[in-house]
C-alpha cells in the first residue's frame, strides 16, 4: 500500500469508520509501524523508531507496547546492538505480562526465545541458562510446540560453551529431529499437491526435483549445527 500510494486512502477510510478509543490507537499504531517499513529493514530510521517508541509510553494497550517493543528489538538486532535489543524484548515481556488473555503466553515465550537467541549471540551464557529454564514446553499451542525445537538449539550453544559436548550433542540432535520433521510435513504436502496436480511425466520431473530438495535441506542443516558448534567451541 505504501508503495502504490493507496495507503493514505485506506487510512482515511478507517479512521472514518473508527468507533471507539481502541480502534483510533491502532489507527496510530498502524500508521506509525508502516512509516517505520518494519519489513523493509534497509529503510529503518531512528526518527522513526522514536516515534514508535513515544507511543508505546503513552499507550494504555498492552498488546500493541509489547508489539512495538518486538519490533524495535527487531531494529536494534538488525543493527548488531543486542544491549538494546535485549532490554526492548525485556520490555515487550514485561507488557505481555499484563495480559490475562491465553493468547498472549504465545507472544511471551516467542519473546523469550528470542532474548535467549540475543544473550547467546551477546555471550551471556548464564543469563541464556537462565531463560531457557522459564520457557514452557509442555504447551499443546501449535505455533509454540514448533518455536520449542529451539530451545534445544540454543541450548546445545550454552552447553557448547560451557564444555558440556554430550549434552550440546543430544540436544542439538532434538534441534535437527524436531526441524526436519516441521521440514518433512511441509515437503511431504507439496509433494501430495504435486501428485493431485499432475499425472504426466512433469509430474514425475518435479517430485524428484521436490525429493532432492528435502535431502539438500536435511544435509545444509546439519552443515549448519556442526558449524555453529565448532565455532562456539572455538569462540
Amino acid at each position: 500500500l505504501i508503495d502504490n500510494t493507496t495507503s493514505d486512502y485506506y487510512f482515511e477510510l478507517y479512521e472514518k469508520y473508527a468507533y471507539d478509543e481502541i480502534e483510533l490507537s491502532y489507527l496510530r499504531y498502524y500508521r506509525l509501524i508502516l512509516t517505520f517499513q518494519y519489513f523493509k529493514p534497509d529503510k529503518w530510521k531512528v526518527e522513526y523508531a522514536n516515534k514508535l517508541l513515544s507511543f508505546a509510553k503513552d499507550s494504555k494497550h498492552h498488546f500493541l507496547n509489547a508489539q512495538i517493543n518486538q519490533l524495535l528489538s527487531s531494529y536494534y538486532d538488525f543493527l548488531g546492538k543486542y544491549d538494546s535489543a535485549i532490554f526492548y524484548t525485556n520490555e515487550a515481556i514485561v507488557q505481555l505480562q499484563h495480559i490475562t488473555h491465553g493468547y498472549a503466553s504465545t507472544l511471551k515465550n516467542v519473546s523469550i526465545i528470542d532474548l535467549i537467541r540475543y544473550h547467546v549471540m551477546h555471550n551471556s551464557i548464564e543469563k541464556a541458562t537462565y531463560y531457557l529454564n522459564q520457557i514452557d514446553t509442555l504447551s499443546n499451542n501449535k505455533l509454540e510446540k514448533d518455536f520449542i525445537r529451539y530451545i534445544y538449539f540454543y541450548q546445545s550453544l550454552a552447553d557448547t560453551t560451557s564444555g558440556n559436548y554430550k549434552e550440546a550433542f543430544r540436544n542439538i540432535s532434538e534441534y535437527i529431529y524436531r526441524t526436519e520433521g516441521a521440514l518433512l510435513a511441509t515437503n511431504q504436502k507439496q509433494l501430495k499437491e504435486l501428485e493431485t496436480k499432475y499425472q504426466t511425466q512433469q509430474k514425475e520431473s518435479e517430485i524428484l526435483t521436490q525429493q532432492n530438495l528435502i535431502i539438500l535441506q536435511k544435509k545444509l542443516l546439519w552443515a549448519i549445527m556442526i558449524f555453529a558448534i565448532i565455532l562456539l567451541s572455538l569462540s
